[in-house]
Formats: structure tokens, C-alpha cells, sequence
């Protein structure tokens, strides 16, 4: 352990933070290694070395730049001694900050007695606001959890934008996402200029007693792997839906045998192709029951639900993105959504304010149909849905992402929508934002 103004620091941590010579730096760990608080620690370092000259750190949304990234580096400044206050600082001599938050143009003001530095927060997963300033530094916080070709597009970006400064350097913090960005660049790629340094959950002396065991029972085993044991492990072979087993997951139960029970319905938009599942929970663990597939339209869908469920507790869950589209290419109706919620009512259609990943909702269902504990906490009548039972055996990747032809994607799309909202682990929570 090393300490830096009362901070203690974990040993790969300090060499993160104290390697000024590395111009592409990375450092890649589990869950709950202190990434994004040595990142924090780091900007400050590297905002001391580069006075008069700006930085730059990037979530890759902004939800995570509100929720995570602005929290962690008030406490971090907060331990270092920093005050918000700039009359108590000039009083005192210390250093002082200001956070200036905004929708998509926040921005941390650090005022040093030598000078002022402007940390730009930027979102990485929108790279093209990442433009119009010039910086001697970057850090970008869970970088490689950024989907498709993103984590590229923006690297180049902030790499354009890195042009003066006294110690010019770019670093990166991340969870191990498959052989993506991360691995091509520090690993296959590697170079003098570029170094990644390992950091893992059992290095951190902090963490609470059984965190790692209570992780077993919300990841799979691949994730288990990945997440806490901090290993390049590929996501994108075999079946999407891995971890299902129609011997395993299958379900007996029936709507007839819940007469009371609530019931979940999940959509999939599409036109003239709704896939929608229906789905139970019984002690906490959902059973699938049921499957509607070939509504023409939303408003077709739901007179279908009306008629099949008469005087049932429904809620719906869906694509965020049916808050915008039609799926009947009327340009006089109301969204998807809007039928839903003048149908069953605002509180009862659940969905994320922005999409989760889709490598977060499929983990989401791998890790109830099993996880790494071998435990199988969802269930399918497979008599009852067929088609979805089908496409969930069936699905593959083609060119590593999720295959869509034959539409193949829509009834594990409804299903993921379903089990993400109310199961997906804690970590994706802070990636997205949830309208209640």
C-alpha cells in the first residue's frame, strides 16, 4: 500500500496513478477494484502536472457522468483536502473546485494556486461532442463497456483533441468486455507506447465480507469470469442464450392454474410481426407462459390481450424506443408506448428512459436461466411458446453480434425487456435510466 494525501492506494492503483511516462495507459479490473476512484485521483494528478492546460474524462452515457463519475470525484477532492467554497479556499490556501453540470456539456473547474485547470466530461458513447477544445490529457471510465464500433470512434476523437500540454497522456479504465477495443489495443495490438496494468476485486482490502460470493448468484458463469475474476472472455460465440437448457428451464406451470396471478407481458415492436411473451412469478422466480406473435399493429396487440386476459392485473414491459416509433406507420396515431399506457394505464408500462445494452439485457437472462452457482431461477412452458422457446435454442452471432435474420431476435428481444427491468445486476444499473 502506498499512500497520497491521506489516500491509500492499492499497489496497481499506484502505478496507474504514478506512471506519467506510459502515453496510452490502461487499467483493467473487476467489479469493485476502485477503477473509477483512481481515475478520479488521477485527473486530479494529471490537471496538477498540466496547469493552464485542460483535461477530459468520459462515462460512456451521460446518465453514468451524473450518477457515477460527478459523485466519486467530489468525494475524492472532498479527501484530498479540496473546498467548493473559493473565499474559505483563498482564505486557507487551499485548492479549490467547481462543478459546472449540464445536459451534455459538464465540466469540473479545478483552481490550483499556480493556476486553473477544466476537466470537460464528456459521454463516449455520443464521441462526436467531443470536439471544439484542445486538452493535454484524457481519461475515459469504463470505456470498453461502450457498444459496437463506439469505444474506436471515440478513441480517435479524444486522441485528436490530446495537441499541448506538459505531460500529455490517455488512459482508460474498464471491466474486461470479451476480445473487444480493450484487447486489440493493449493486448493484440500492444506497444512501448501503450501499457495495461491488471487490478482485481481480491486486491481491494475495503470490499465488503462475502461481496464476491452474493456476485456469484447474479452473474453466469461466463460473466463470473469476466466481472470478478477479470479474464478476456468471448461473449460473442456459440448461443447467444448460452446458459438455457429446455430440460432444465422448462415450466409446468399455466395461466389456468393462476387464475389471480398478475401477469407480465413483454412486446417487441414490429410491423405486422408483435412478439410479445406472457409471463408469471411465482415466489420470486418468473415462468413463461404464454406467447402472442403476428399483430399487425400495437392496436391490434392489445385487443388481443383484452381479449385473452379478461379482468387480469397486466403490466407491460417494452423497447424504450416504442416512445417514438409507430409500429402501423400511421403518422396520426399515438406511439406504441402512448396505446399501451391509454390502455392499461402510465403505471403499469415499465421501461428503461434510455435502452439498456443489449449485451446487458442478454446477460440478464443468461444469468437467470442459470448462474454461476448453477442455480436456474427462470422458466419456460415450451408447450405453451413454442417460437420463443425456438429462438432462444436457435439464436446465434454472426460477425459477434446477436444473428437478426429470419426474425430470430424479436421473442428473446420481448423477453429480455421483461427480465432486465426487474433483474438486471446492480453494476448495469447505473448505465441506464428507469422510468417508473
Amino acid at each position: 500500500m502506498s499512500a497520497v494525501a491521506n489516500i491509500e492506494l492499492m499497489q496497481p492503483q499506484a502505478e496507474f496513478l504514478f506512471d506519467k511516462e506510459t502515453k496510452f495507459l490502461g487499467l483493467m479490473g473487476s467489479y469493485r477494484s476502485g477503477k473509477t476512484w483512481v481515475a478520479c485521483i488521477k485527473a486530479v494528478y494529471l490537471a496538477s502536472l498540466n496547469i493552464g492546460y485542460n483535461g477530459l474524462m468520459t462515462e460512456p452515457t451521460g446518465s453514468m457522468i451524473a450518477g457515477v463519475l460527478l459523485p466519486t470525484m467530489e468525494e475524492v477532492l472532498g479527501t484530498l483536502g479540496w473546498t467548493d467554497v473559493a473565499q474559505d479556499a483563498k482564505q486557507t490556501g487551499k485548492c479549490w473546485y467547481d462543478i459546472r453540470a449540464g445536459a451534455a456539456n459538464s465540466r469540473v473547474d479545478l483552481h490550483f494556486p499556480e493556476g486553473d485547470v477544466k476537466i470537460m466530461l464528456r459521454s463516449s458513447e455520443n464521441w462526436n461532442r467531443i470536439r471544439g477544445f484542445s486538452i493535454a490529457w484524457f481519461i475515459a471510465d469504463e470505456f470498453d463497456t461502450s457498444r459496437g464500433d463506439n469505444c474506436k470512434e471515440a478513441w480517435q476523437k479524444m486522441c485528436s483533441r490530446l495537441t499541448s500540454g506538459n505531460y500529455m497522456q490517455g488512459c482508460v479504465t474498464s471491466t474486461k468486455e470479451g476480445f473487444q477495443w480493450a484487447y486489440k489495443f493493449f493486448v493484440e495490438n500492444k506497444g512501448p507506447d501503450r501499457r495495461m496494468i491488471d487490478i482485481y476485486v481480491d486486491d481491494n482490502p475495503f470490499i465488503d465480507d462475502g461481496y464476491v460470493e452474493m456476485m456469484r448468484a447474479q452473474l453466469t458463469a461466463k460473466q463470473f469470469e469476466a466481472y470478478i475474476g477479470n479474464q478476456f472472455i468471448n461473449f460473442a460465440e456459440g448461443n447467444v442464450y448460452y446458459a438455457f437448457e429446455r430440460n432444465k428451464n422448462r415450466s409446468l406451470e399455466t395461466l389456468e392454474k393462476h387464475p389471480l396471478a398478475p401477469l407480465n407481458i413483454s412486446i417487441d415492436f414490429n410491423v405486422a410481426k408483435m412478439a410479445t411473451v406472457v409471463g408469471i412469478i411465482i415466489g420470486q422466480i418468473p415462468h413463461i407462459v404464454d406467447e402472442i406473435y403476428g399483430c399487425q399493429n400495437t392496436e391490434a396487440l392489445i385487443k388481443e390481450i383484452i381479449r385473452r386476459y379478461p379482468r387480469r392485473n397486466i403490466t407491460c414491459f417494452c423497447d424504450a424506443s416504442g416512445n417514438t416509433q409507430r409500429s402501423d406507420y400511421t403518422l396520426m396515431s399515438k406511439t406504441d408506448i402512448g396505446q399501451l399506457k391509454a390502455a392499461f394505464g402510465d403505471q403499469n408500462v415499465k421501461h428503461y428512459k434510455g435502452n439498456i445494452p443489449i449485451a446487458d439485457r442478454i446477460g440478464a437472462v443468461n444469468q437467470k436461466f442459470e448462474n454461476s452457482l448453477q442455480q436456474r431461477t427462470l422458466f419456460i412452458n415450451d408447450v405453451k411458446c413454442p417460437r420463443l422457446t425456438a429462438c432462444i435454442e436457435q439464436q446465434g452471432f454472426v460477425d459477434g453480434k446477436p444473428d437478426k435474420s429470419g426474425d430470430i431476435d424479436h421473442f428473446p428481444d420481448a423477453l429480455g425487456y421483461f427480465i432486465s427491468y426487474i433483474w438486471a445486476p446492480q453494476q448495469h444499473r447505473a448505465k441506464i435510466q428507469v422510468l417508473q
